[in-house]
């Protein structure tokens, strides 16, 4: 799927989002594309109707560089995630 914003994840080595804030709108999709091993996007809060889970799977499982994770966003408000095991 086509993103209208993408992140790096894990970019030259770093434990980071890049860029780290982004504003999206309404079926917008946001795509995270993987730059280094062992990561993975764990939700930390979202709106109370959003349905967002993060990357599929268990909030344990990893991915590597290479993978890419895209997810289009219907609910308005502020998304928190990080990189569980970092």
């Amino acid at each position: 799927m086509k993103a209208d914003v993408t992140i790096a994840v894990g970019h030259g080595g770093n434990l980071t989002f890049a860029p780290e804030n982004v504003t999206v709108h309404p079926d917008q999709t946001v795509g995270w594309e993987w730059k280094s091993d062992t990561h993975n996007v764990a939700v930390e809060d979202h709106p109370d109707d959003a349905n967002w889970k993060g990357t599929p799977a268990p909030v344990s499982k990893v991915y590597d560089r290479g993978y890419r994770y895209t997810h289009t966003f219907e609910t308005v408000g502020e998304y928190e995630y990080f990189c569980q095991p970092h």
